[in-house]
């Protein structure tokens, strides 16, 4: 299925988290797999407006970073 068919945004973070007036992406990436140019260039637009963005490789690191947001 094509995505951008859907209305989805090329590049945007598999997850987001809203919470506290704050929004946070996640890029899931798997072993070696790297970012895509479009990714690169929204995790780039989202740091400069001051969100927070992550590129998590393993579930130990998504649950630290969750966990130092909701706490």
């Amino acid at each position: 299925m094509k995505l951008k068919a859907t209305g989805v945004t090329r590049g945007i973070p598999d997850l987001v988290l809203l919470w506290q007036g704050k929004i946070y992406g996640f890029e899931l990436k798997v072993d070696s797999n790297r970012q895509s140019d479009d990714q690169v260039e929204v995790e780039k637009k989202w740091v400069s407006h001051s969100a927070a963005y992550h590129l998590v490789r393993d579930e130990e690191t998504f649950q630290t970073h969750i966990k130092q947001i909701l706490l």
